[in-house]
Parts: structure tokens; C-alpha cells; sequence
């Protein structure tokens, strides 16, 4: 099986003389992209130091083969219920969906989502995905109200 990615080296931003690329990799929020078989087509840095992961290892692979999902609640989230697979199958965006993130060999990171579909331009539809690392926020919330 082949692997496609997203490809924004060449694209460039308006008015501003530098690619889209370079504007969403020198960002600290994750940013993802899924197909519409939502396997991941691009990932920024920041996504994979907040999920505990290698870049590259990311590409290609459904979510659900690198982390765990875990609610607020504490419950798994199963992998139809990933918010990609869901904003996928929907075509409704998520907002600020806090969850806990399990990568394999890692400490737990607890995350702020936001899900949209988007169309690419051969027009199939996938989804993008940014989350911010909350951690530190949330144990310190905790912290406050022991």
C-alpha cells in the first residue's frame, strides 16, 4: 500500500512571501490532516512532541494505531468514536473537546481539540484536526480544588 501526503511545500500565502507550510509547522499548536480513510497526511512538529510520538512514524496510520483516546470522564473512546472518524461521518466539526491522550511508551497528555472537514482539491473530503497541550492547565485546576 502506497502512502500519499499532503504536500504544501510549494503553495504559497498571500501577501506574505512565505509557503503555508512554514506557517502551520512554526505554529505550537498541533495541527493534523486526515483522508477521507482517515489515515494522516500531515502532521506538524508540534503534533507529534504534544502526542508523544515521531513525525514520521505518524504518516500513513489511523490515530487509533498510535494512541489511546480517554474522555474527561476517564472512559476509552473507541475508534469510531476517534473525533476525526466522527467529524468524518458527521460532517459536524468538534470545538473544544478536552481528552486524554495515551501514546504507547509515554507520559499521558491531556489536549484541547478542534475537528473540521475540509475539501482538498481533487475534491475528496478529509479532516483537520488542532489541539493544544492542556496538561499543565488541567493539574493545576486539580491542584486548586483539592
Amino acid at each position: 500500500m502506497s502512502k500519499a501526503y499532503l504536500d504544501m511545500t510549494g503553495r504559497e500565502s498571500p501577501g506574505i512571501g512565505t509557503s503555508y507550510q512554514e506557517i502551520v509547522d512554526s505554529l505550537t499548536q498541533g495541527v493534523v490532516v486526515f483522508n477521507s480513510q482517515n489515515a494522516i497526511i500531515y502532521a506538524n512538529q508540534s503534533a507529534a512532541e504534544i502526542l508523544g510520538l515521531d513525525l514520521q512514524n505518524m504518516l500513513g496510520c489511523k490515530m487509533s494505531e498510535l494512541v489511546s483516546l480517554i474522555d474527561e470522564e476517564g472512559r476509552p473512546i473507541a475508534p469510531e468514536d476517534y473525533p476525526n472518524v466522527a467529524t468524518m461521518r458527521t460532517g459536524e466539526p468538534v470545538y473544544m473537546k478536552t481528552l486524554c491522550v495515551y501514546p504507547p511508551g509515554a507520559r499521558r497528555r491531556w489536549i484541547m481539540l478542534h475537528d473540521k472537514t475540509l475539501r482538498f482539491d481533487d475534491g475528496s473530503l478529509g479532516v483537520s484536526s488542532s489541539f493544544i497541550d492542556i496538561t499543565e492547565i488541567r493539574r493545576s485546576n486539580l491542584a486548586a480544588n483539592l
